[in-house]
């Protein structure tokens, strides 16, 4: 296992360090303890999201550029209205233009799913509540936990071991938000 720096990663994937540190806060890449990054593992990784990300990307512009065709077809319509004497033909071509137009944006829709800036909302209800719940259960649960060990401590001390306690109990929230998070994307 080789490790390097998220700069000379950077360096050798020919894109920014920010870019490289945007992929490991979103848990695209993994670092080790040390701040470094494993060269071997997370070239395969890489390589493999920005693969995904040209395929995405090439769909995309196929998309874009059918929906360009349809907003152009729009524009004409509205700049070259029907005459009164309009014929079945033309009106039949305006409904299939808007039909193309939501077909468009329903695969924009998706496309925007997979590449994962969208999330159904059951998922992220389900989410929430099981953060909120085990949340609130700790958090009950810090007055019985604690009483015992309070007695015959100073303020500062109770202060202290109370403040410790939520600590955990925050850094635990902090914890479910990034799983959370990831388990969204996918």
């Amino acid at each position: 296992m080789s490790l390097v720096s998220q700069a000379e990663f950077a360096r050798r994937s020919k894109v920014s360090k920010q870019y490289i540190n945007k992929l490991i806060k979103n848990g695209i890449l993994p670092i080790e303890s040390s701040g470094k990054i494993d060269l071997e593992k997370c070239e395969v990784i890489f390589k493999n999201h920005r693969d995904q990300n040209d395929r995405n990307n090439q769909e995309f512009v196929k998309k874009q550029k059918a929906k360009g065709a349809v907003k152009a077809a729009e524009e004409n319509a509205r700049e070259n209205p029907e005459p009164a004497n309009f014929s079945w033909g033309s009106q039949y071509q305006k409904a299939r233009a808007a039909a193309q137009s939501v077909k468009a944006q329903r695969e924009n829709i998706e496309l925007q799913r997979l590449q994962g800036s969208l999330i159904p909302v059951d998922n992220v209800k389900r989410q929430i509540e099981l953060i909120a719940n085990t949340v609130r259960t700790r958090l009950n649960k810090l007055p019985s936990k604690y009483a015992g060990r309070l007695e015959g401590l100073t303020v500062i001390e109770i202060e202290e071991t109370l403040q410790t306690a939520i600590y955990e109990i925050l850094s635990e929230f902090q914890d479910m938000l990034k799983d959370a998070k990831a388990k969204t994307k996918k």
